[in-house]
This record gives C-alpha cells, sequence and structure tokens, in this order.
C-alpha cells in the first residue's frame, strides 16, 4: 500500500509538466548536492532508480524520489523516501520501503558577479520504514554545500557533512564534482565521494554520468560509480521536472 500511495503522488505531480517554462537545476545524478535552492513558489520532483551490489548484497531502489518546494527565493522544503529491494543471498531477500527524511536547503551566499555559491542543507530522518531498512531511530545528516563556476560550462561542487543514524560518533561525509556543460542539452560529470565511518574507517567511491535537457524543466540523466576501497558498484538512471510560475534564466551546469 505505501508502495502505491508513492507511485501515484509520482505520477500526479509530474503530470503537471506543462505548466513550467524554466531551466532546472537539480541535485541528481551525482552525489553532491547544488549549493542552489529551486526558484521561490515552484515545485521539483527528481526520481528514478538505482541498481547496486556489494561483496554481502544486491540493491535495486525504485523509486527513489525528492521532492523540492522553493518555500522563499533563499530556502527550499525537502522530502526523499525510496523504495528498497535487497538480495542477500539466493534464499534471503527483503523489500520495503526506507525511512523518510525530511529538512531544508538554504542558500547562504550567490550573487551573479561572484563565481562562488554557499548552501546548507539539513535533512531530519524519521525512523518510520520496514523492518528491514529502518534504523529504528531518529537521525540527522546535514551538508555545507560550495560550488564554484571556473566558466560558464564548468564547475566544481564540493559538500562536507555530517550523518548520525544511532551510532556512537557518526560519520564525515565528503564529496567533490567536477561537470562540464557540452552543449546547451548535455552534460556530463565526474566524482568522488565518501564518508569516514565512526571516524575511523575511510570508504572512498567514485562515479561519473550524464544529464540531457529534453525541454528547460525536464531532464533525464544516468550514472555509473564504482568503490575504491571496497567492492561496490552501482548504476542509476532518472528523471526530473520542475513546475513554476514563472520562467528563470539558464543555469549552465547542475553542480
Amino acid at each position: 500500500m505505501k508502495k502505491t500511495i508513492h507511485l501515484l503522488i509520482l505520477v500526479f505531480f509530474s503530470a503537471q509538466l506543462a505548466k513550467a517554462q524554466e531551466i532546472i537545476v537539480t541535485d541528481r545524478p551525482d552525489q553532491t548536492e547544488s549549493s542552489l535552492t529551486i526558484p521561490h513558489k515552484s515545485f521539483q520532483i527528481e526520481s528514478g532508480f538505482g541498481f547496486s551490489f556489494t561483496n554481502k548484497t544486491t540493491s535495486l531502489s525504485t523509486p527513489n524520489t525528492l521532492f523540492r518546494y522553493g518555500l522563499f527565493s533563499f530556502l527550499e522544503l525537502r522530502f526523499y523516501n525510496e523504495v528498497l529491494i535487497e538480495k542477500y543471498s539466493a534464499a534471503k531477500k527483503a523489500s520495503g520501503i526506507s525511512d523518510v527524511q525530511f529538512g531544508i536547503k538554504l542558500q547562504l551566499f550567490e550573487k551573479e558577479d561572484k563565481p562562488t555559491s554557499v548552501g546548507f542543507l539539513s535533512h531530519v530522518i524519521a525512523p518510520s520504514g520496514s523492518i528491514a531498512f529502518s534504523n529504528k531511530a531518529w537521525g540527522n545528516t546535514s551538508r555545507l554545500l560550495v560550488t564554484h563556476q571556473f566558466t560558464d560550462q564548468t564547475a566544481l561542487g564540493v559538500n562536507l557533512g555530517y550523518t548520525y543514524l544511532n551510532s556512537k560518533k557518526g560519520d564525515l561525509v565528503y564529496t567533490a564534482s567536477l561537470a562540464h556543460s557540452v552543449t546547451a542539452r548535455f552534460g556530463v560529470f565526474a566524482e568522488v565521494f565518501g564518508d569516514w565511518v565512526e571516524f575511523d574507517e575511510i570508504n572512498v567511491n567514485g562515479d561519473a554520468g550524464f544529464t540531457y535537457l529534453i525541454k528547460p524543466n525536464l531532464q533525464l540523466d544516468a550514472s555509473y560509480g564504482i568503490g575504491f576501497t571496497s567492492k561496490m558498484n552501482f548504476l542509476g538512471m532518472g528523471v526530473s521536472w520542475n513546475i513554476s510560475p514563472k520562467p528563470l534564466p539558464s543555469s549552465p551546469t547542475n553542480e
């Protein structure tokens, strides 16, 4: 039932596409969150699926969906959830939904004549998921978001954050993504990301991918990633929509 409701919400809002006429800036497909908030009074859906496997599990996330609403020009509200299917062995698997995340993104600094913008993001993680996927306790993940525009086509995005999920010390999270707009519609990126688990074990991963702008408010994406310090591979594909009351100028990259 929860999966059905989740899908119905996605279909309902995606049907409103025709109302939007602006250039979209997204937080997917890379792990680096943009320092920019979405426009005031606009609504954005970023959804897709991901397939990953490690030496212990094979996992399918479909759909994973982020809902964003521009409460002010500098502040957005956010809601995230995903449906998961995991296989641990030939005879053991689990399916259900993840813990719900809800929070804000705050744009701290952004000026047209300055190449660097800064933002802050924070999500509360509620113990609301299926038994197999819930942390069974409240948590939080927060990040400082920095974007530096080298040229109109190339930008570097960097995130540094902290995640606490019912653990002793929590995890330090880091990302760095270089994005380049090849054409007005087609962009590529390469990224390094990971975490410092319990401030004890450092995980290092990498991924790369592309985005393709179908319409000013509609974008497709795909990415592929690997683990450098552990066995991990993942493949993701998705689509993002923005519904806005008025058009905005183009943004060259999605970092």
